[in-house]
Order: C-alpha cells, then structure tokens, then sequence
C-alpha cells in the first residue's frame, strides 16, 4: 500500500468517527433535554387526590392583609411563603402573590 492511499484511507476513517461522535453528542442532549423538560405539571405536590385544587376563604375572616400563592411552590398553600423569590431568582420570572386587604374608607 503507498504513502498517499494510507493516508486517504485514515483521513476518511477520522471524517466517519469524527460523525460517528457528533451524531452520538447530539442524541445524548437531546435524550437529556426531553427527560429534563418533559414535566409540564405547575402543581407538583399540592392536593394531587382531587380534580382541581379549589380554596375558599370568607371575607369575615381576613383580619388585616393576606397573600395567596400563584406559584404553587408554597409550603404553605394557599397561602403565600416567599417561595416565588427563588422560583424568580432562578428563571427570570416576575410571578408574586395576590395580596386581598380590607378596603379602608
């Protein structure tokens, strides 16, 4: 075998695995990233036994201000905890509570 047909020879072997390993990479991130973004579910804990989460509170019993959660990361649901801080922190988000207060006159 000469000098020039050895060298074509490992050239095109270098292109193959060089395409081998690419088409490898790519299927690897994609697997990640269907496995990562696939949960479209806002609620992940919150009354999961129930068709849908409904809360009621009377307007006789707001003493002052309360703050409902919107984000579904309170541990303390309905209520407002904070958790929308780091869920803002984390992506970008602008979500907050929903703040009820008496009117005042």
């Amino acid at each position: 075998m000469s000098y020039y047909s050895s060298f074509v020879h490992s050239k095109t072997h270098l292109i193959f695995l060089s395409c081998g390993i690419v088409a490898v990479g790519a299927a690897i991130g994609y697997i990640i990233g269907v496995s990562v973004n696939k949960s479209n579910v806002i609620n992940a804990s919150i009354k999961k036994k129930t068709d849908k989460v409904v809360d009621i509170i009377d307007i006789e019993d707001l003493e002052n201000k309360n703050t409902l959660c919107r984000c579904w990361k309170s541990k303390d649901f309905p209520y407002c905890d904070g958790s929308h801080n780091k869920h803002n922190f984390d992506s970008a988000d602008n979500i907050g509570p929903v703040i009820i207060r008496l009117k005042k006159e």
